[in-house]
């Protein structure tokens, strides 16, 4: 933590900023260890404080690190604005992502002798590359994930509700040891799977539907992110006296032919991951793939981002990005292909960038 912290204030010094307002619930975790909505902090070349509301002082006391605790009720961008005019502070920095309009006004009323200055992604930045501590964390939240998916593959049944297999995803996680899902569960069947973020419902599955699910959880406060299709196809089996139906997760028809393509495509995103590779150029190994099997226009979204404390976050696998990929970052791919009316579906990896490649953290 001490080191993250003299790492900000080298970045404050280099742009002349004499202090830093962190909102970001997970910025400030990463630079103190706790974490809460409501609170924030200010980093000075000398001084760093958290301010939190009185009802959360004795937990902030107890777990944040490197930082001054300070309890407040009212008043607080008064008493804010004294304490930086009494540190001589003529330049104050905050995150310009994470401040209302209303927040803005009345910290320019509170601080009307210090020049406020917008900063984009600065804390952002500095946690984009993972030490061995932050990747041992989210492989083993990316660990959970595939054994919750490989739980509910073999206790899916035709008539189940797609809250229902949520549901039990959910518990299943939590059960060994996630603090909680790192976004709604999405559960989509049939034509529900042309939604890309499709909000799981009532539906109940049908043999002859492909069945989307887009998970991920948070354990010890990182993030996994992961998407599997699957067919639902029936076999029946003609034993004796009796009829027993199983399902088959083969993909038949026009799904085989769009799962091979967005396969293909992931496969070939992956394929350059490696130091020194830019985003963008991961983006374009998806993307043509998909627009020589014609259906370029069904993918309508970047192929990945980067995961960690966020589920979303730094570096954006996209077309026009110049991000340089650095031993250390983790980022998905998940190429997909969405077609009004029909279906569609996505495939989705957390990748590791190693030295000399890369490493699937979700394989299996």
């Amino acid at each position: 933590m001490v080191d993250r912290l003299g790492r900000l204030r080298e970045i404050l010094k280099q742009k002349r900023i004499g202090g830093f307002l962190i909102t970001s619930p997970s910025n400030l975790f990463y630079l103190s260890g706790f974490r809460a909505e409501g609170s924030f902090a200010l980093v000075t070349r000398s001084e760093a404080k958290i301010f939190v509301p009185e009802l959360l002082y004795k937990q902030a006391k107890e777990i944040a690190r490197n930082f001054e605790v300070m309890g407040f009720r009212n008043k607080l961008w008064e008493k804010l604005g004294k304490f930086l005019t009494g540190e001589k502070i003529r330049r104050l920095g905050f995150e310009a992502g994470g401040v209302s309009i209303k927040r803005y006004k009345e910290m320019e009323k509170a601080f009307r002798r210090i020049r406020l200055v917008p900063l984009d992604s600065l804390v952002e930045g500095m946690r984009i590359v993972k030490t061995e501590e932050e990747v041992g964390l989210i492989r083993k939240s990316a660990q959970l994930c595939v054994a919750a998916f490989r739980f509910i593959k073999k206790r899916i049944k035709i008539g189940m509700k797609e809250k229902i297999i949520a549901c039990q995803l959910e518990y299943f996680m939590k059960k060994r040891g996630a603090q909680k899902p790192s976004f709604e569960i999405i559960v989509a069947s049939g034509e529900n799977t042309a939604y890309p973020h499709h909000q799981t419902g009532e539906r109940k599955i049908r043999s002859g539907d492909c069945l989307l699910i887009d998970m991920g959880c948070v354990y010890k406060g990182y993030c996994s992110d992961l998407t599997r299709p699957l067919f639902l196809g029936i076999i029946t089996n003609n034993s004796g006296k009796s009829l027993r139906a199983t399902l088959s997760f083969e993909f038949k028809g026009k799904y085989k032919k769009i799962y091979q393509v967005v396969r293909k495509a992931q496969r070939a995103a992956i394929g350059k991951i490696r130091p020194g590779v830019r985003c963008s150029s991961i983006d374009s190994a998806a993307r043509k793939t998909i627009a020589r099997a014609g259906l370029g226009n069904y993918f309508i979204h970047r192929t990945g981002h980067g995961i960690g404390l966020d589920v979303h976050e730094l570096p954006w696998v996209e077309e026009n990005s110049k991000q340089v990929l650095r031993t250390g970052m983790i980022l998905t791919v998940e190429p997909g292909v969405y077609i009004p009316g029909f279906g569609g579906m996505r495939i989705e990896d957390m990748v590791l960038v190693t030295k000399k490649g890369c490493e699937i953290l979700t394989e299996g």
